[in-house]
């Protein structure tokens, strides 16, 4: 069987990624680019009776295709902040803008941090107010009564974003700029915040963020500090409210994975909506059609981060197999994930949580894993331990290297801790929808005492 048919998508993929990879590196003109996809394509057509040329031909135009399209998103605007930012660096900038990121408070030395994401659009000065474009990172160190959807305009210092640890292999610079935010606006706690109109930003998202936060208040309500914390991080995505030392312990055991929704929540959460679709009066088709929908907006609802796309995609593309009933490939699957991650955001190829979640999964397809079958209970506890022992190696083999070189530590005994952790994130994700079933429909019943 023809392997490029059979899996497609581990191809595009490919091809894909290695563009944008190479752009990353040798930078080729646009222009020269776009020549070559349409050669490339040209020549795939002219060789369609030499199926291996042009496949070749068709994969290379992918290749090239990924250098075009990476190119086309960085490109920048004339009126960009980017080419006005320096004649702020010695006097505060007043800026107008809409909020496009999700509103979060955190706590920096005993003191409250408000930080956003600020779609620009005027700056002042000396000759008025000039239409600029460009996405700002906004720190308030204060407490700010603002949301997404807000047009707002706010004075502060306009600098480049600092690399707190320019030893080691993760830029915070890098990290942001791969986002398209260039610049940070830092906002004193007396500064003056004027909300000039609300509700200016998409629709599904404002209410996606209602629902998002109005959850994380019944956890915040019903938990304490450190359980919220890590309930918060495990059900919505939501990390900020881990205290560091539970943070470092998670990392320093391995386990970090689990304080990230990924293949395993949403696995677990697939399952509890299955459980609650299958008490629905509708055959079995419709079950796994709810399941799906509902997976996709529990994906819009925490953040939409790589590894959730990815866990997301490959979930509703099982579910799916069963809906047309065709045979379900989880290595194709894989690389379509992929293929959607970087189509979002191609710079997403060199971002730490993506290389670690997939590597996760190449790791164990690699190895090949089967499950061990036995006709005893005794031995299908053995063959559960086994399998879990196995996967547990897989993702520790394909992400040491990766956690060395960013992190600088190695954690042998990941293996062991996954054996106990990774079985009772479930119990725990299963609980936490729970509560928050409970705490929504009867606030007063989850109250601590």
């Amino acid at each position: 069987m023809n392997t490029t048919a059979h899996r497609p998508f581990s191809y595009i993929a490919g091809s894909y990624g290695l563009g944008i990879f190479l752009n990353q590196f040798m930078r080729l003109p646009f222009y020269y680019a776009c020549s070559c996809v349409a050669v490339l394509i040209f020549l795939s057509a002219m060789f369609s009776k030499r199926t291996v040329m042009s496949t070749l031909c068709l994969l290379l135009s992918i290749t090239s295709l990924g250098v075009v399209y990476t190119q086309s998103l960085q490109y920048t605007k004339g009126d960009d902040i980017r080419y006005v930012a320096r004649y702020y660096r010695n006097k505060p900038a007043k800026v107008k803008g809409i909020i496009v990121s999700e509103v979060q408070e955190r706590e920096l030395y005993n003191r409250i941090k408000t930080t956003f994401t600020l779609d620009m659009g005027e700056i002042q000065t000396k000759w008025g107010w000039q239409k600029k474009s460009g996405t700002i990172l906004v720190n308030i160190f204060n407490d700010a009564d603002v949301v997404y959807g807000d047009r707002l305009m706010i004075e502060g210092k306009l600098h480049r974003p600092y690399d707190f640890s320019p030893d080691k292999n993760f830029s915070y610079r890098d990290y942001l700029d791969r986002r398209g935010i260039r610049f940070i606006l830092s906002v004193k706690k007396d500064a003056e915040i004027t909300v000039l109109e609300r509700n200016k930003g998409n629709t599904f998202k404002a209410f996606s963020l209602r629902v998002r936060n109005a959850l994380k208040n019944v956890l915040t309500k019903h938990l304490s500090k450190n359980e919220s914390g890590i309930m918060r991080a495990v059900v919505l995505g939501d990390r900020l409210g881990i205290p560091k030392p539970i943070r470092v312990l998670f990392v320093q055991t391995g386990t970090a994975h689990i304080l990230a929704i990924s293949g395993l929540h949403i696995g677990i959460v697939a399952a509890l909506f299955l459980v609650f679709a299958k008490m629905a009066p509708i055959g079995r088709r419709g079950q796994f059609g709810i399941v799906i929908f509902l997976l996709i907006g529990y994906a819009f609802l925490t953040g939409g981060r790589p590894s959730v796309i990815r866990a997301t995609i490959m979930t509703v593309v099982f579910l799916s197999s069963f809906i047309v009933e065709k045979e379900f490939d989880a290595r194709n699957a894989l690389c379509l994930a992929a293929v959607v991650i970087l189509l979002i955001n191609p710079l997403n190829l060199f971002d730490v949580g993506f290389q670690l979640s997939f590597v996760c999964m190449f790791a164990i397809f690699c190895l090949n894993l089967n499950k061990i079958s036995g006709k005893s209970r005794s031995h299908r506890l053995a063959g559960a331990i086994h399998q879990s022992l196995c996967i547990s190696s897989a993702i520790w083999i394909g992400v040491a290297g990766l956690i060395a070189y960013y992190f600088g530590i190695i954690t042998p005994i990941t293996v062991l801790a996954n054996l106990i952790v990774v079985p009772l994130i479930g119990v725990v994700v299963a609980l936490g929808f729970g509560l928050l079933a409970v705490g929504l429909i009867l606030p007063s019943c989850g109250d601590r005492k």
